[in-house]
């Protein structure tokens, strides 16, 4: 059996969370927990030690949130230290790809445990995430990942090969 909290930011929860993954564990101790975080909360020792899986979900500037909110060193060193966490990073556009390795680099993160994810088009814009910064995050996400912190596949690489005609 498998549960996965999602939904606001479940961290914000943790005292009731813990109540919660507890008396699950307690009815039926093969219960795996993962939850789905933005990555700017420490997790309290008590659920570090009751969750299976962490999916760290750490926003861009694509996401519109201000910087000092959207990254928070220490809970992404917390989460990575784990060892039980995935820093997925959702990919809009070229100029995303590079903004991916400042935390990655900051917070030395696994390249194995970070899978870049494109974004598709809303329905108010016109071109969906390029096909070369698609295939950079298939790259990213293939069973032996690149580190992105020794990648080719630069912003302006990925725009060219995107939009070659500008």
């Amino acid at each position: 059996r498998n549960v996965v909290v999602t939904g606001g930011e479940p961290l914000l929860q943790q005292r009731a969370l813990g109540e919660f993954v507890r008396s699950l564990h307690a009815a039926d101790p093969s219960y795996r927990f993962e939850v789905e975080t933005n990555g700017t909360l420490t997790p309290e020792p008590a659920m570090v030690n009751a969750v299976s899986q962490w999916n760290v979900s750490p926003k861009t500037d694509n996401s519109a949130n201000r910087p000092e909110r959207r990254e928070v060193p220490a809970a992404l060193a917390a989460l990575r230290d784990t060892g039980r966490a995935y820093f997925k990073f959702v990919v809009v556009e070229p100029a995303d790809i590079d903004e991916v390795r400042r935390p990655v680099e900051r917070s030395s993160l696994p390249a194995a445990s970070v899978p870049l994810m494109p974004q598709g088009p809303p329905p108010t814009r016109r071109r969906p995430c390029p096909p070369a910064c698609t295939h950079t995050c298939l790259l990213y996400t293939s069973p032996t990942p690149r580190d992105l912190s020794t990648s080719r596949m630069t912003s302006s690489a990925c725009k060219k090969k995107a939009y070659p005609n500008g």
